[in-house]
């Protein structure tokens, strides 16, 4: 991978060992994008004039598509929200000897106090997309998050080999008041359901399931179910 930034454009190329459709359906279908991009995708109209709307690192960041020539270019407009202005991201597919080299040009930014503080880890954060990115391209989505709701007072049985057997990464939050977690002034099931949405906001998980075993079954029904 290399890369190069000047004071308005940063450009990032790479290899991907998979073929310009595959590579191409990785930036531009919703359900792949949730896998390595961003936490959810809620619009993503693939054609000129298309909306884009999703949620990365819990900030909202709306745009549109302003060029497509599938499965070769993909320019968007995307509008403040990690970064503070719209920038143009130029997304280029080209069949190479090992698969595909993709180009990333992220154009448009500023040279004020508030780009140059976010340009640096935006940088960062882009190398690790594109990280992820290869690595699920190899391998395939991540198991499945599910949350796993104990029951009273504290009871957690041993889940070990169903979750080596279905292939979930098991995540036991503690309840409040137990282990880790703080006592609850409002120990109500619908502020520990908030409290279990929180915890995935801070997870950075868009989707996720949740199993309540005995006591834990009322607070895995007071949990959202737009996330569940």
């Amino acid at each position: 991978m290399t890369a190069v930034r000047t004071t308005r454009k940063f450009t990032q190329a790479f290899i991907l060992a998979v073929v310009p459709e595959r590579a191409w359906r990785a930036f531009t279908e919703p359900r792949e994008l949730e896998a390595w991009y961003c936490d959810r995708v809620d619009e993503f109209e693939v054609r000129p004039g298309g909306r884009i709307r999703y949620e990365m690192v819990g900030v909202t960041i709306e745009g549109t598509i302003e060029e497509v020539q599938a499965p070769t270019l993909l320019r968007r407009t995307v509008g403040h929200g990690i970064l503070p202005g719209e920038t143009v991201i130029t997304t280029t597919f080209e069949a190479c000897e090992g698969g595909t080299k993709v180009t990333v040009t992220q154009s448009g930014f500023g040279d004020g106090g508030d780009w140059l503080t976010q340009i640096e880890s935006h940088t960062l954060g882009g190398t690790q997309l594109l990280a992820d990115l290869a690595l699920y391209l190899r391998t395939g989505p991540p198991p499945p998050v599910t949350l796993d709701l104990c029951g009273f007072p504290y009871d957690r049985p041993d889940f070990g080999t169903i979750v080596a057997r279905c292939r979930v990464q098991l995540v036991p939050p503690d309840r409040p008041g137990y282990g880790l977690s703080d006592p609850h002034t409002d120990g109500t099931y619908l502020q520990y359901g908030r409290d279990i949405e929180e915890l995935a906001h801070r997870l950075k998980v868009g989707r996720f399931a949740v199993f309540g075993f005995s006591g834990g079954g009322p607070s895995a029904l007071a949990c959202r179910l737009d996330q569940v």
